[in-house]
C-alpha cells in the first residue's frame, strides 16, 4: 500500500504516513491488509515451495555427501586393519626367522669352536740306541736309523744326530768341517760361531744343487756333540731352530752315564767325524 497523497510506502495497521504525516483511514489500511496479506500469503507460498526444493536439494545433497563420507571413513578403518593385520604378520615372520638365524649361528659357533691355543700337548718322546731325547708335540718328526728329522712346518726343518766327539777341536779349528764339506762336494759360503742360551754354536752355511742349508755342531757334554744340517721353510728362518736344539739337549738323557765308554771308543769316534758328518748330510 502506498500513501494516496504523497505515494510513500505504507506498513499496515499505521495511521499516518511517516512521510508527508497525511491520515490514514480504515479503509485504507483494510486495503493494505488484504493486499498484504495476499501478497503475504502468496510470497509464503512461493517461499514456502522455493524453501522446500532448496531443503530437498540440499538434505538430497547433504545425505548422499554424509553416505559417500560415512562410506569412505569406514572403508578407510577396514583398509588400516587390514594393512595392520598384514604387517604384524609380515613382522612376527622376519622376528622367527632371525630367532631361528641366530639360534643356528650360536649352536654352530659352539660345535666349531676351536680349542684353546694354549691345551696341553705332550712332548714327543724318542728313544735311541744309547739316550732318550724329548721334545715339543707341536713338532713333527720322523726317524732314519740314528737320524731324527723334526720340523714344524711352517719355518724350519733340521737333522738331528749325537755322535762321540770333541766339540772343541771343530771350536779351535773352523776349516775341520769346511774340509769335510767340500771334500763331500757342498759349496760353503761361510762360517760363524753363535751362542744361544750360553750354548755355543758352530754354524756352516752351504750350497748343493742350488739348496742352500746350514750345518750345525754343538757341545752336549765332555764326550758327545750333536750334529745336523737345518733347511729353511716357508720363507722361514734357521736361527729359531737352534732354539730347539738347544732345549733337546738339555733334556737329553744318555744310557752311559756311568761314562763307562773306553778312550778307545771315543778315540775312534773322533777319527771317524767325516763319516759321521757324511751320514747327517744324507
Amino acid at each position: 500500500m502506498v500513501c494516496k497523497n504523497c505515494g510513500a510506502d505504507l506498513k499496515p495497521g499505521i495511521k499516518y504516513c511517516l512521510n508527508c504525516g497525511n491520515y490514514i483511514d480504515e479503509e485504507d489500511n483494510d486495503e493494505l491488509s488484504e493486499s498484504d496479506d495476499s501478497l503475504s500469503l502468496s510470497d509464503l507460498q512461493n517461499d514456502m515451495s522455493d524453501n522446500d526444493k532448496k531443503i530437498d536439494f540440499d538434505d538430497n545433497y547433504s545425505f548422499d555427501n554424509s553416505e559417500e563420507k560415512v562410506g569412505s571413513k569406514k572403508k578407510k578403518i577396514k583398509l588400516s586393519l587390514k594393512d595392520m593385520l598384514i604387517y604384524g604378520v609380515l613382522i612376527l615372520i622376519i622376528l622367527v626367522s632371525l630367532i631361528v638365524m641366530l639360534v643356528s649361528i650360536v649352536g654352530g659357533n659352539k660345535k666349531t669352536t676351536p680349542q684353546p691355543l694354549n691345551t696341553a700337548v705332550e712332548d714327543n718322546v724318542v728313544k735311541m740306541k744309547n739316550y732318550t731325547i724329548k721334545f715339543s708335540g707341536k713338532l713333527n718328526y720322523s726317524q732314519d736309523g740314528e737320524i731324527i728329522y723334526i720340523s714344524d712346518d711352517k719355518n724350519y726343518t733340521f737333522s738331528y744326530r749325537n755322535s762321540l766327539d770333541d766339540y772343541e777341536k771343530y771350536s779351535k779349528d773352523l776349516s775341520i768341517l769346511e774340509n769335510s764339506l767340500k771334500k763331500s762336494g757342498y759349496s760353503v759360503l761361510n762360517s760363524e760361531k753363535r751362542e744361544i742360551e750360553e750354548n755355543e754354536f758352530i754354524i756352516y752355511k752351504f750350497k748343493f744343487d742350488s739348496t742352500t742349508k746350514y750345518l750345525y755342531v754343538t757341545k752336549v757334554d765332555k764326550k758327545y756333540v750333536t750334529m745336523g744340517t737345518i733347511e729353511e721353510i716357508n720363507n722361514g728362518d734357521w736361527r729359531e731352530a737352534l732354539t730347539s736344539i738347544n732345549k733337546i739337549n738339555k733334556n737329553i738323557k744318555f744310557n752311559d752315564d756311568s761314562d763307562s765308554s773306553s778312550d778307545e771308543e771315543i778315540d775312534k769316534a773322533l777319527n771317524n767325524s767325516t763319516t759321521d758328518l757324511n751320514k747327517v748330510l744324507k
